[in-house]
């Protein structure tokens, strides 16, 4: 009997090994993929694990079924899902948290001067474009595409992350609220750019439709309402993401400055900031 968790499932490379139908199975579904040994793993580990699938595709049982999933989640986190290929290793999934770290501690934590507002919102475009680059399929967006793309995300979100800013240093807001608005405006610009990416490279399917299936997948027409409607649901998940990785963060440091031990130690301070973005990013 194959347990709900999927520890004794039986390996297939057809299937997931958890039921993505239940939030648990989705979950570690995606732990999995973004485990950050993975990041640091080798081209020694990734040829091992493609030997192993070899052998079982060629009917082979020198491995046991938990070797085997492991082995595919390994190449599914660092290898392009289509080609096959090796990903630059700061594209893959398993970089997801190493990577985005960095620059949400940079969103999050640093001064908001004008250099440091485009800095770390220019970084973080950059490598947004550069994971979708790596990770487009054969039939996505051309490089043209994602280049412009590219170039509009990184000016919507440094030109609100500095107007933003500067707009709160000039107002007469109370010095709390100005505060809690300030650690707003990341998460703004990040999610605003957000939208209008994904409304720039998506913006036909509001006019032209997309295409309608039937219950057994045969194409049976066009749909503008849907097609407006699957815009809209996007962009809400457009904005609903930065949530837990760059807002919340950002609110539970303003929490903890009225504790002294975490103002007035700098290395205490330092490490619960580091910790409580890893942990966010981590969690969402």
């Amino acid at each position: 009997m194959v347990a709900s968790d999927g520890s004794s499932k039986p390996f297939t490379l057809d299937e997931p090994r958890y039921d993505l139908t239940k939030f648990t199975g989705r979950l570690r579904h995606f732990l999995g993929l973004v485990n950050p040994t993975y990041f640091v793993s080798t081209s020694k580990q990734h040829q091992d694990a493609k030997d192993k699938l070899a052998n079982f595709k060629a009917g082979g049982k020198k491995f046991t079924d938990d070797e085997l999933w492991k082995a595919r989640t390994l190449l599914d986190a660092t290898h392009h899902p289509v080609t096959g290929e090796a990903l630059p290793f700061m594209f893959t999934m398993a970089a997801f948290v190493p990577m985005n770290v960095p620059t949400a501690c940079g969103m999050i934590l640093a001064k908001p001067t004008i250099f440091n507002n485009v800095l770390w919102q220019w970084l973080n475009q950059s490598f947004n474009a550069g994971f979708n680059y790596a990770n487009r399929s054969g039939s996505s967006s051309s490089t043209n595409e994602l280049a412009k793309a590219y170039l509009a995300a990184t000016g919507v979100s440094c030109g609100l992350a500095v107007g933003l800013s500067e707009a709160l240093k000039r107002s007469t807001l109370k010095p709390a609220v100005r505060t809690i608005a300030q650690v707003c405006v990341p998460f703004t610009a990040v999610a605003s750019a957000g939208v209008f990416n994904m409304f720039l490279m998506r913006r036909k399917e509001a006019v032209d439709g997309v295409k309608v299936l039937d219950a057994n997948g045969n194409e049976v027409g066009t749909s503008v309402a849907a097609g407006k409607k699957a815009l809209f649901q996007t962009g809400i998940t457009r904005v609903m993401l930065p949530i837990p990785s760059i807002l919340l963060p950002g609110l539970v440091m303003q929490a903890l400055k009225k504790y002294p031990s975490f103002q007035n130690n700098k290395v205490i301070r330092t490490a619960t900031e580091v910790a409580v973005v890893t942990a966010c990013i981590w969690g969402a």
